[in-house]
């Protein structure tokens, strides 16, 4: 055999083993759709709290039988689950508590090659408390004459409301949330008062005249069924489908919160049938995770936005400040 014909059969050979040697030896990182997991959370308020027990749930369990498993959950603490233990009562799942708020990176490693990283965030139970325990006054900054228009309190633990809404000058409504109809334009001073504050706190709201700039309802109105068409979506999307999440997500940062002027950039709250608060990545990434992915389906019923005010007394609808959403749940048999 000629000298060149064996420096070329050996160097192919050569390649060959050293790609087989890459591919046993080497890790590497993937982001396969069936290698996915879900965050829940124990009390189901959507939101991760410090000392509360928290359940990392795989998204396919076949996926993940026979393989070892490394949970690594950003504080240093981990779990390592043995290929035999995946065929456990417990499975390939765990659960884990966090002792300090903060922002975590979740880490789950798949036979020391495949990793599914995902961020979440802790809060601080005792700074929630203090902070819901401040009265709040949930409405519209502006309005019309004859429109009825809808206030919330908020404020754990309150059990007696005094709505005052500057027109009659005298105590107009005692309940949590109140709808209030105002005969005149003009600017008027909304004031609450609850057995939990020492003092009332209060909130501005101009008054139009009903035929004032109908067109200003009108984006407001196309505003919310764009929106509510966009989380219905991301709540339809399967556990593993995260592009259609972040796709819908972004849609409605960039057309409704990307405009906003420095002082209005802040995040969206996003508030839940009246009684949940959460930010809008939050609230989005509740939708597709943590609502019962195949027992249950989330419908969104209605959507209403508050959006920011020019120095013209104009609304912008693309700057969206806030979204309150009325969904239900829907049990699939």
């Amino acid at each position: 055999m000629k000298p060149t014909r064996i420096i070329t059969l050996s160097v192919l050979l050569g390649c060959t083993l050293i790609a087989l040697l890459i591919a046993i030896f080497m890790p590497f990182r993937t982001n396969l759709a069936n290698l996915d997991f879900s965050i829940s959370d124990h009390n189901g308020n959507l939101q991760f709290e410090v000392g509360e027990n928290l359940y990392f749930k795989v998204n396919d369990v076949d996926a993940f039988t026979n393989r070892e498993l490394l949970w690594e959950f950003g504080d240093g603490g981990q779990n390592r689950i043995s290929a035999e233990e995946t065929l456990g009562d417990g499975g390939p799942n765990t659960e884990y508590r966090f002792e300090t708020q903060g922002r975590y990176l979740i880490t789950l490693t798949v036979d020391n090659k495949f990793e599914v990283p995902k961020y979440i965030d802790v809060v601080s139970t005792q700074t929630h408390n203090a902070l819901d325990s401040i009265p709040k006054i949930y409405g519209v900054n502006e309005g019309f004459v004859d429109e009825q228009l809808v206030f919330s309190a908020h404020s754990p633990g309150a059990t007696n409301y005094e709505w005052s809404f500057g027109e009659s000058g005298a105590i107009d409504a005692n309940e949590r949330q109140v709808i209030y109809t105002y005969k005149n334009p003009g600017t008027y001073r909304v004031t609450l008062r609850t057995n939990k504050s020492k003092y009332p706190v209060t909130h501005i709201i101009e008054v139009s005249p009903l035929f004032s700039i109908i067109e200003e309802q009108d984006c407001a109105k196309k505003a919310a069924e764009d929106i509510k068409k966009h989380f219905q979506a991301i709540a339809d999307a399967k556990v593993w489908d995260q592009a259609t999440v972040k796709l819908n997500l972004r849609h409605i940062e960039n057309t409704y919160h990307k405009e906003c002027e420095l002082s209005d950039r802040q995040d969206i709250v996003v508030i839940i049938n009246g009684k949940k608060y959460n930010d809008l990545y939050s609230y989005s990434q509740g939708l597709h995770y943590l609502e019962g992915k195949g027992s249950s389906t989330i419908d969104i019923n209605e959507v209403r936005v508050e959006t920011a005010v020019d120095s013209a007394n104009m609304k912008l609808c693309n700057c969206v400040k806030r979204i309150e959403v009325m969904q239900s749940t829907i049990t699939n048999e």
